[in-house]
Parts: C-alpha cells; structure tokens; sequence
C-alpha cells in the first residue's frame, strides 16, 4: 500500500513541477498584482513555491531511505530546515507521515502562497482555466482570420459556456474600444484569480528568456532525477542515464555539468550546473535547492 502510496506521490510531483509551454499552459506560479503576480520569475510566488517544489523533492528521497515521509523540516536537515517564504521569512510547515506529506506556505490564508499534498500542488488546477483561455483567445485569433474582426462576444464563437473549473462562471470577454485587441480573463476574485490573455500575452507566462529557459531545463534535470532515484533508489550516474545528454544551455550549447556525491545529511545528493563559462553563469541546483533562488532571497547556508 505504501509503495502505491509513494510511486503516486512522485508521479503526480513530477506533473506539478512541469514547466508548461503557451500551448498548454504554465501550472506553477500564477502575475502584475495579486491574480497574475505568481508567473513573473522574481516575484515572491514564484520564489516560494518554487522553494515548496524543492522540499516536497526532498521528501521523496527521504521516504526511499526512511519509508516514511519526514515529520517536519528539521529532519530534512540543512539546508531545506532553513528555507523560509520569501515573503514573510517564515519558515515552511512540513506535516508527514507513512503514508503522506505536506508542504505549506506559512502566510496567512488570504495571502498564502498554497501547498503541495502528495506530490499535488494546490495551483495545478489553475492549468484547466488557464488552458480554457488559451483555448478562446486561440479562437478568437481563427475568428479574425476569417471575419477580418475579432468577435463581440463569446457567444460569436460558441464559447458562452466555457467556464473556469473552480467557480464554474464564465469568463471574462472585453474587446477593446478600437477593436483591436481583446481580453480574456479568469472570472475569479484577485486573490484566487488564475490570470488573463491580454491581446494575445498571457499573464502567467514569464519573459522566455535564455537564462530562464537554462533554469528550466536545470530543474527539469533535477525532477528526472528524483523520478529515477525513486524507481532505483539511486541518482543516475549520468545524463545519458536518464537521456537527457541531449539537453543543452541554449547560450553555450554545451551540456549540463551533472554528478553525484554524499550530501551533508549523510545521503547521496545530485549536483547540476550550467555549463556557461562566461559571466553570467546560469547558476546550478545543489541537492534540489536552485542557487538562484538563494541569491534573491537569502545567502546560501555554509
């Protein structure tokens, strides 16, 4: 049973801490104000529950080795026991047992930065409304093509009964007085809203830029891995292990420096680093803890 238990909480981990494209949408952190701020790449939301993404990996590895999940944050032990909320400088609650593990923000409700419960984080869902949106706005893009206008409504394009998946309402449809451009919003209240397209850029994308598209691809690395320790109970001596020698920092074109060896807790730990030589380097993911997370919060522990 907790085998079952445990093969479901690493799958459904791995699908919550994919990075998704505009065509299928973007399932982490949701940006400009409350409603869409979780998707720009230096906002705290991001930040944060990218730190939660890190620690429920620790878990993961701790349960191969103790099959349990830890009790708490201390038991991980450094440096997941002194990673805090980027916003508040609190430190995360962990609540676990033989058969599962949390990973909460420590903010107060109305501005919490959400949870991940066996491997499910609690802004996956935001990925059904926002591909709903991406659906429209894909729509009213055809509409255009065809009529030489973008639609007046929703209904112009049979779209009236599409709704977000957790208030059930229909979305927000506005074109703009010049009709030029149109927006396509979450119906939701700001502090639960999963975002906008707005003429065409969705607000839950980040800037694609060279090194965050590094940064991705480092921290899909570091999911594989997880995976594949959990499947073997051990890291993959290399990339082509786990076939992702392939898989290269678009600004050097080389591939990821990647080695295993004994972490401080006394466990086997993975190492990942941009191969980038000139300044800047992309940085690199220590045992699950992203080195560019550290620079913009805190100072990395000794």
């Amino acid at each position: 049973m907790r085998s079952t238990v445990f093969i479901g909480f690493v799958s459904l981990l791995m699908l919550s801490t994919s990075c998704l494209n505009p065509g299928d949408n973007l399932t982490s952190p949701v940006i400009p104000d409350l409603q869409n701020k979780g998707n720009n790449i230096d906002s705290p939301v991001w930040e944060c529950r990218a730190n939660m993404r890190a620690l429920a990996s620790a878990c993961v590895i701790y349960f191969v080795s103790h099959e349990t999940y830890p009790v708490n944050l201390s038991a991980l032990g450094e440096p997941y026991s002194l990673m805090t909320c980027p916003e508040c400088s609190l430190p995360y609650e962990l609540k676990g047992n033989e058969n599962s593990c949390s990973v909460i923000c420590p903010m107060p409700f109305e501005s919490c930065h959400g949870y991940i419960t066996n491997g499910v984080s609690s802004w996956f869902s935001e990925g059904g409304c926002q591909s709903n949106m991406t659906e429209i706005a894909d729509e009213t893009v055809v509409f255009f093509a065809d009529n030489g206008r973008y639609p007046y409504d929703l209904e112009e394009i049979g779209m009236e009964n599409l709704q977000c998946p957790v208030c059930a309402t229909p979305y927000v449809y506005i074109l703009s007085s010049f009709e030029e451009g149109v927006f396509i919003g979450c119906p939701l209240p700001p502090y639960s809203n999963h975002g906008f397209i707005l003429n065409g850029s969705a607000s839950w994308l980040p800037e694609q830029t060279l090194e965050h598209n590094c940064h991705e691809n480092m921290r899909t690395i570091a999911s594989q891995a997880v995976i594949f320790y959990a499947m073997n109970d051990r890291y993959p001596y290399d990339l082509e292990e786990m076939g992702m020698e392939y898989v290269v920092c678009r600004s050097c074109e080389a591939s990821y420096i990647y080695y295993i060896y004994e972490g401080s807790s006394g466990y086997p730990a993975c190492y990942i680093e941009c191969p980038l030589q000139i300044d800047p380097n992309h940085g690199n993911i220590d045992d699950g803890v992203a080195s560019w997370y550290y620079s913009r919060t805190t100072t990395m522990p000794e």
